[in-house]
């Protein structure tokens, strides 16, 4: 068990909620939103240690999101999950500085080795 919080944005609610119960066995504490606005105003409020976010949703995407957290918290760890391998998408999601890139449909094992080494990253005061 990481002892962090994690926020979970995805605006699909049958992989939220799969996810979501995923992360819970993971993580002390995770914060779910179904797009990227909602991500921004739970992260504002709650103040979560990792952030694990799709790229296109409704409202605000993911790297959005991402773009305006890093404004004022340039270190927050963050994996990026996707259902396109577009190399427009991971260039901008390295451009903005994502740590960890994971296409859908998501291989639970590759998410845990990517939570680990987000959780090492906070660990990390050199990072």
């Amino acid at each position: 068990m990481i002892e962090k919080c994690l926020l979970y944005v995805e605006d699909d609610n049958d992989i939220r909620d799969d996810l979501a119960d995923f992360l819970k066995t993971r993580v002390s504490k995770v914060f779910t939103a179904k797009d990227g606005q909602e991500g921004l105003d739970i992260f504002r409020k709650e103040k979560p240690d990792f952030i694990v976010t799709d790229i296109r949703m409704p409202r605000m995407s993911g790297l959005d999101m991402i773009r305006e957290i890093r404004a004022g918290n340039r270190k927050i760890p963050t994996i990026v999950t996707s259902a396109y391998s577009d190399s427009e998408y991971l260039l901008e999601a390295i451009n903005i500085g994502v740590n960890q890139f994971l296409l859908k449909p998501i291989d639970l094992s590759k998410l845990e080795k990517s939570l680990f080494v987000c959780a090492e990253m906070l660990d990390d005061p050199c990072a």
